[in-house]
């Protein structure tokens, strides 16, 4: 006896919905970028250069009151620069907000930062060299240094 048109119609959409269930979901870039907070673990000015003096002074040598600075990525194209629990200068304020957005289809990141003290905020690019669930590596321009930077940052 075949099956009536309805039947056929519910076991095909019922196939079609356990296939869309069962598929792996990819996580996007943005989820990614934006669940957790990132702790900047590790940088290297100049990486093609040989080293150079006082350019790399490693985070874990860093006072307590830098090292416990941490980064949020919002969705709404802000982001949260924390000075954490112990704040370097009373004179600044604890957390300060500024704008990113990704660039290049997602494989860059522009971010606007002004240092405590500074007016005017200034963009910087960064190509996104890794971003997972738990690290987040920059590479960017470094001003100061005119070479590269690579950023790893960490997520808490």
């Amino acid at each position: 006896m075949p099956l009536s048109y309805s039947v056929r119609l519910v076991l095909f959409l019922a196939g079609v919905v356990a296939a869309v269930a069962c598929e792996r979901k990819e996580v996007s870039s943005l989820a990614i970028l934006t669940v957790p907070r990132w702790h900047l673990s590790d940088y290297v000015f100049c990486p093609d250069a040989p080293p150079l003096p006082g350019a790399y002074d490693p985070p874990a040598d860093k006072e307590p009151c830098v090292r416990d600075d941490f980064t949020v990525f919002k969705a709404d194209g802000t982001y949260v620069d924390d000075e954490g629990a112990l704040p370097c200068d009373p004179r600044f304020p604890q957390a300060r907000r500024f704008a990113w957005r990704f660039l290049a289809e997602g494989r860059e990141l522009a971010m606007w930062y002004a240092a405590p003290g500074q007016a005017q905020a200034v963009e910087r690019r960064y190509k996104i060299l890794k971003l997972t669930p738990r690290t987040l590596v920059l590479e960017g321009w470094a001003p100061a240094y005119s070479c590269k930077v690579i950023l790893t940052y960490t997520a808490l």
